[in-house]
């Protein structure tokens, strides 16, 4: 119920009910996790913090519900005061872990601010915090984005060379970025190497390999895609063919 009002900003209600819960004795940390994400997401993260400190006493706080506020103030680019909540995090001996620093990453990322994504990562590294294929997933499309395609393969190299494995998603976002400006050959040789990989090759893949192979009139590689599609049990529907029929 808290979960259900706080996503329809029914915050008023969502509070009353929390107090009705802390009279009966309900209130645990998963309670004040929903309460404290939903309020973040709604951009209302001083408000989260500040129920985040009135129960911190009476309940013990965990690196989860920290990470529910740095992802907050990372969200509202108000990065200081995420930095603070990391401190406050450490002083009471949690560390930062993985999801801590990806918030901060992805905040950088959508400012185009390359120097330091590249400097919370190096940290993050320097600390024995092994970034996963979703930080390295935020750092790719972002520099995707930013038309910074010979970095991305940095990262897709960078990648390979600490052992962190690429999924599904990882590789079909770096097809659609090398395709979307230009480099079909190297989006071909990601495509293969996920076979090589044992990597699954799901329907967006191949929407997306397709529509880059239609785009550069490669009629033969197109058709090809569609029997490989069927031969790996990938069920298209009608989206997936309007590439080839428009070509």
């Amino acid at each position: 119920m808290v979960d259900i009002l706080g996503k329809r900003k029914k915050f008023g209600l969502m509070w009353e009910l929390v107090k009705e819960m802390e009279l009966k004795g309900y209130i645990s940390l998963v309670t004040m996790s929903k309460v404290m994400r939903r309020l973040a997401r709604a951009g209302h993260v001083e408000h989260a913090h500040s129920v985040f400190m009135e129960f911190k006493d009476c309940m013990p706080a965990n690196s989860r519900s920290f990470n529910v506020l740095i992802h907050g103030y990372c969200k509202a680019r108000k990065l200081d005061d995420a930095r603070k909540i990391m401190d406050e995090m450490e002083k009471l001996g949690f560390q930062p872990n993985v999801v801590s620093y990806s918030c901060f990453i992805e905040s950088y990322c959508k400012s185009k601010d390359f120097r330091n994504a590249n400097a919370t990562l190096d940290e993050m590294q320097e600390r024995g915090c092994k970034p996963s294929v979703i930080t390295c997933t935020i750092i790719m499309l972002a520099l995707g984005k930013a038309k910074q395609v010979n970095e991305d393969s940095e990262v897709y190299d960078k990648m390979k060379r600490n052992g962190c494995v690429p999924d599904t998603s990882f590789y079909s976002s770096l097809i659609y970025i090398l395709s979307r400006y230009g480099r079909l050959k190297d989006a071909w040789d990601v495509f293969e190497e996920m076979e090589k990989q044992g990597i699954r090759r799901d329907l967006l893949t191949y929407k997306t390999m397709l529509t880059a192979a239609c785009i550069h009139s490669q009629e033969e590689n197109a058709l090809k895609l569609v029997q490989r599609m069927e031969e790996d049990s990938c069920k298209p529907d009608m989206r997936t063919y309007a590439p080839l029929l428009k070509m």
